[in-house]
């Protein structure tokens, strides 16, 4: 029977031929690590959200490219749609989609408004063009960007571009204001009226 000083001497003689592994001694900068955190929430978050893209790459009523587009849900204020109408919104951000084919266009819209809600953009601005679909002589993006847009609970209206943002080649977008951006409106208006 062997005793523990035996054991310990057949062991290191077992590894005496093992040598350690370098280590790395250079730490991972925090705000890389938050970084990369970021990196995979949002990661995560997009994921989730194009699971449940719903809009359609299939039939949509075809439209001519010279119709103005035009949305309103309800609820929406006259003059808030005459002033989107108008282009007299900021536009916060723009999306062309004109060279995209129906599915990368149908992601692209998807993303593109879920992440400027997130970003609490008010005012967006697509560029969808006015040629024809691949494969269809009839139908053009802009169809199906007519159809897609009403689909999308944070979009509050819609409206044809006027000419000095892309006219009838691209469209404006209202979107639902964030909580935050309905608080900062409340004291606004509290403060006029005194």
């Amino acid at each position: 029977m062997m005793n523990d000083d035996d054991k310990d001497a057949l062991f290191m003689a077992a590894f005496a031929d093992v040598k350690p592994i370098k280590q790395d001694t250079i730490a991972t900068p925090k705000h890389q690590i938050d970084e990369a955190a970021r990196l995979r929430k949002e990661a995560l978050t997009l994921t989730s959200q194009l699971e449940h893209n719903q809009l359609t790459t299939g039939y949509v009523p075809a439209i001519d490219p010279l119709d103005m587009l035009m949305y309103k849900k309800d609820g929406v204020q006259n003059e808030v749609f005459k002033k989107l109408r108008a282009g007299k919104y900021p536009v916060a951000a723009h999306l062309n989609i004109s060279h995209m084919s129906i599915e990368q266009a149908r992601l692209a819209v998807f993303k593109y408004i879920n992440q400027s809600r997130e970003k609490n953009h008010r005012c967006v601005l697509i560029k969808h063009g006015l040629k024809h679909v691949k494969g269809s002589p009839d139908l053009f993006l802009k169809s199906y960007v007519n159809t897609w847009l009403p689909q999308l609970e944070s979009v509050l209206a819609v409206h044809s571009a006027p000419k000095h943002l892309g006219g009838y080649a691209s469209c404006l977008v209202l979107l639902k204001k964030s909580d935050e951006q309905k608080r900062e409106t409340r004291e606004r208006m509290q403060k006029r009226c005194g």
